[in-house]
């Protein structure tokens, strides 16, 4: 297990460790303001928010954090269900007095956001749902195969080795077990019951979540908006990260600026496609 602080983190960054069932876990946290804690996706790590979470720790508390079976704790592979990564992230809160921070998720972390959000209301602040794969549109594990390898080819040059990386450190078994998970076991029953502010961020040239599929989000899940980025894919932090950070922070910030009387750019500019979706925004 490597613990060192990576070189993109810079000095925005600290290391620190929780420690959780008698384990050592290592983490990374930067920044001031509101407490904000990211999930990553299948086969990642925390090292994928790179582009992302030193601009979003001009503004926020930033937790990251990888997941059992991936990355830095790919050694760790108890994990046998998808819903025990939300069990195992409020206990990774609740170690670091993490208590009510917003959630933002990737692909398979905007599952495990939704499952947190839907079973502890009161441990969720805002939720950023990133190309959710929280409900796919079945398929088998050979299809799934074909598409993981659509999302490989837009990871930039300069990502290959991190992705090279982090497919050496993945627990296969683990992987195994939460693409089935992934694949088998949506969250369709769970959505309705989410009450944070919720924005779902989708891609209209994405292989894993379609937009019909992104805009059933929009509806199952009450206080919710859609916000798809053209010619994004997959990872659409990645391939979009400016807007992908702009349209969190103005997301998460919005009580802020309309209290100042700044208009909200979520709710009244349109986004990155000049298509928005949004729902009760009154």
């Amino acid at each position: 297990m490597n613990d060192q602080i990576p070189a993109w983190a810079g000095e925005s960054f600290s290391l620190q460790y929780a420690t959780l069932n008698d384990t050592t876990i290592p983490y990374l946290v930067g920044g001031d303001g509101p407490d904000l804690l990211m999930i990553h996706g299948l086969s990642a790590s925390l090292d994928w928010w790179q582009h992302n979470a030193p601009a979003l720790a001009s503004r926020f508390r930033v937790h990251l954090v990888d997941l059992p079976g991936f990355g830095r704790l790919g050694h760790l592979n108890q994990t046998h269900d998808i819903q025990e990564y939300a069990d195992w992230l409020l206990a990774f809160m609740d170690s670091i007095d993490l208590r009510r921070p917003h959630l933002v998720g990737l692909s398979m972390g905007g599952d495990i956001a939704v499952r947190v959000a839907a079973r502890y209301p009161d441990r969720v602040g805002r939720l950023v749902l990133a190309t959710p794969a929280a409900i796919l549109p079945g398929g088998s594990m050979f299809a799934w195969a074909i598409t993981g390898i659509r999302v490989l080819t837009e990871i930039p040059a300069s990502l290959i080795p991190l992705a090279i990386r982090d497919g050496r450190w993945v627990d296969l078994q683990t992987l195994w077990r939460t693409s089935r998970n992934l694949i088998t076991r949506d969250v369709r029953d769970l959505m309705p019951d989410v009450q944070a502010e919720t924005l779902i961020l989708a891609s209209n040239n994405d292989p894993v979540i379609p937009p019909w599929l992104a805009e059933s989000f929009a509806d199952s899940i009450p206080n919710s908006r859609l916000a798809v980025f053209p010619g994004a894919g997959h990872l659409v932090m990645l391939s979009q990260p400016d807007q992908f950070n702009q349209q969190v922070i103005s997301f998460l910030l919005e009580d802020d600026q309309e209290s100042a009387g700044l208009p909200s750019a979520t709710r009244k500019s349109p986004d990155c496609t000049g298509r928005q979706v949004m729902k009760n925004t009154t």
